[in-house]
């Protein structure tokens, strides 16, 4: 008997470690089931009311807390080179360490961010026509809908930006690194597919640095120098 009970506890905890896993999935997250997570009758009470409230809160701008901000590079898979944005256009041309594409990601809520130029401090948004196109934040508190989108991951573990306001608008790029409408990029998943880099060290930086460190060394010689006279 304590061999069968014991048997059934161990059945019975694997049983339940498949479902949270399938509920977190990839396939979930990148956005395929737009419901909310289908959970066993054994998942406690709150962790149904926590689902729901995360469903609802992914339709909806977070102006209760300050966004979370990410300074990342886009590499994108179709022109292997990374998105810049410019005061008054955008591509996916970037070599590494360029400086219009050093970006800030800034959370929205669960799953939504905007997505912003370091240096031309632009943000990256969709018009009616699916185009993308780079604009400013002229008010502190503008929520701008169309520069909102969903980040969603594949099972390959690729990023993808789907617009909040126009859901069937998705960021893409062409192999010449040119910006695609937002419909055809959605038909082709390479066009869609990023990856996120962390941002190289900035050259100027270095140079500075030595510079200071050399200016350091002659004022430290002269000193010694006058002090022997």
């Amino acid at each position: 008997m304590e061999i069968r009970v014991s048997s059934l506890r161990i059945s019975g905890l694997i049983l339940s470690f498949i479902t949270v896993t399938i509920g977190t999935s990839p396939a979930v997250y990148s956005g395929k089931s737009s419901r909310c997570l289908q959970l066993n009758k054994s998942v406690e009470i709150y962790e149904k009311i926590m689902c729901g409230f995360v469903h609802n809160e992914t339709f909806k701008t977070d102006k209760n807390n300050p966004p979370i901000k990410r300074k990342v590079q886009l590499y994108s898979r179709a022109s292997q080179l990374h998105i810049q944005i410019r005061k008054s256009e955008v591509d996916a041309r970037g070599q590494d360490g360029s400086e219009y594409a050093r970006l800030v990601l800034e959370s929205d809520n669960f799953r939504r961010i905007r997505i912003r130029g370091e240096k031309a401090n632009r943000y990256l948004c969709v018009n009616k026509k699916g185009e993308l196109v780079a604009r400013i934040k002229k008010q502190r508190f503008t929520v701008m809908k169309r520069c909102i989108f969903n980040e969603e991951i594949t099972g390959e573990g690729w990023f993808q930006y789907r617009s909040t306001k126009y859901p069937s608008f998705v960021i893409g790029f062409s192999k010449a690194g040119r910006p695609m409408n937002g419909r055809k990029s959605a038909k082709r998943s390479k066009y869609r597919q990023f990856t996120l880099r962390e941002l190289p060290e900035r050259k100027h930086r270095k140079h500075r640095r030595n510079a200071r460190l050399l200016r350091l060394r002659i004022i430290r010689f002269l000193r010694k120098r006058l002090r022997l006279r």
